[in-house]
């Protein structure tokens, strides 16, 4: 892998650009009330750069890691009603870096990685991964995400370099065709489904260089056309979808610095504009979106510090939409970096697993939720 400490980066596709409500509009700018983190069980295995997928009876399915053999050879799955993690089937195949969708029978679709270019479903009533239609590339750090009855994979790292190529995934077939090709080669970047049903991809890396670059793929015509572009090249950085359909970009990494700036996308008029500053650079961070309309944003890297715990937070910021402000919020209870956030059914957002530093022993099997 090409990937360093300095421009290591993790896409977990599904978790942080999950469709839903939130965010935006009117109402009173008067502060709303913080939550905090509360420590639930751990999962069976360390984990770092791997899938954590939302099922449709409410639990979660994690898939692979890049940490350890053990690591990316199985999964679990999180019963937030017990606090439990519990082994489930092995994957067919080792992965990490891969990437993960939820289809509308319930099955999750997970896709290549860095270890493997095959496709497996999980059928969540059985527990076992079955063997699918193996896609053209190995769409390591790209994105997944569902379109109707399909899943769309784009971009991402084939044969050590990045790819334009799009993918679908056809339920009713079991089988992956080609879908055109984002105009541009790009991995470690954000696609997020605007509610006109288009998909925001932004940002990434080419050739190992962060990108400015963006552009609106449509489903319905396998077309893409130029939008934007950001203010600064991002990578790893995260995207969320808002309640009044704008798109919210928080942090990520330059060529040599990681950004505390946030943008926001507004489809209408096609561009980007600033949307504050957080109190601390971060990127593969978490993000996710509150019940309330906020976004909460955990957790990350910041290669700049390194001689303050290896540069993994544990600090965490709310983003308010109806004011374009960060303030400060609870605090993780340990630091994570390239691990996954998902939001429960509850509206609770569980942050699992991730880099607490680098040594040898570093990784964390750990989870916590933020009410």
């Amino acid at each position: 892998m090409r990937s360093t400490k300095a421009l290591r980066f993790s896409v977990l596709a599904g978790v942080i650009t999950a469709a839903g409500c939130g965010g935006g509009g009117g109402g009173s700018s008067a502060a709303l009330p913080d939550g905090k983190f509360l420590f639930t069980g751990s999962m069976t295995q360390p984990r770092m750069d791997f899938t954590a997928t939302r099922l449709a009876d409410g639990r979660v399915l994690v898939v692979g890691g890049s940490n350890d053999p053990a690591a990316s050879a199985s999964a679990e799955i999180y019963d937030p009603e017990s606090g439990t993690f519990a082994s489930t089937g092995a994957p067919v195949a080792s992965r990490c870096y891969h990437v993960a969708a939820l289809l509308p029978d319930g099955q999750v679709l997970v896709v290549g990685g860095a270890l493997s270019v095959t496709a497996e479903l999980f059928d969540p009533l059985t527990g076992v991964f079955t063997a699918t239609d193996a896609p053209a590339k190995a769409h390591y750090n790209g994105t997944a995400t569902a379109v109707d009855d399909d899943v769309l994979v784009m971009g991402g790292i084939d044969v050590g370099f990045e790819v334009a190529d799009v993918e679908r995934y056809e339920l009713a077939s079991g089988l992956f065709f080609p879908e055109g090709s984002l105009l541009e080669a790009r991995a470690s970047h954000s696609a997020t489904r605007l509610p006109d049903g288009r998909i925001l991809v932004a940002g990434g890396t080419d050739h190992g260089n962060p990108l400015t670059t963006a552009e609106l793929y449509d489903p319905a015509t396998g077309q893409s056309a130029p939008t934007g572009p950001l203010a600064s090249p991002r990578t790893g950085h995260s995207a969320t979808l808002l309640r009044d359909g704008r798109v919210l970009i928080v942090g990520g990494a330059s060529t040599a610095t990681v950004l505390a700036t946030a943008e926001i996308y507004d489809a209408v008029a096609g561009n980007f504009s600033p949307a504050g500053t957080m109190d601390e650079a971060r990127y593969a961070h978490a993000a996710a979106l509150l019940p309330d309309g906020r976004v909460l944003v955990a957790g990350g890297y910041d290669f700049g510090r390194l001689a303050e715990n290896s540069g993994i937070l544990d600090g965490a910021e709310l983003y308010d939409a109806r004011t374009g402000t960060f303030r400060p919020a609870a605090r993780l209870n340990d630091r994570r970096a390239f691990g996954a956030t998902v939001v429960l059914a509850d509206g609770g957002v569980l942050a699992v697993g991730g880099l607490l530093d680098w040594s040898g022993s570093g990784v964390l099997a750990g989870a916590e939720v933020y009410r």
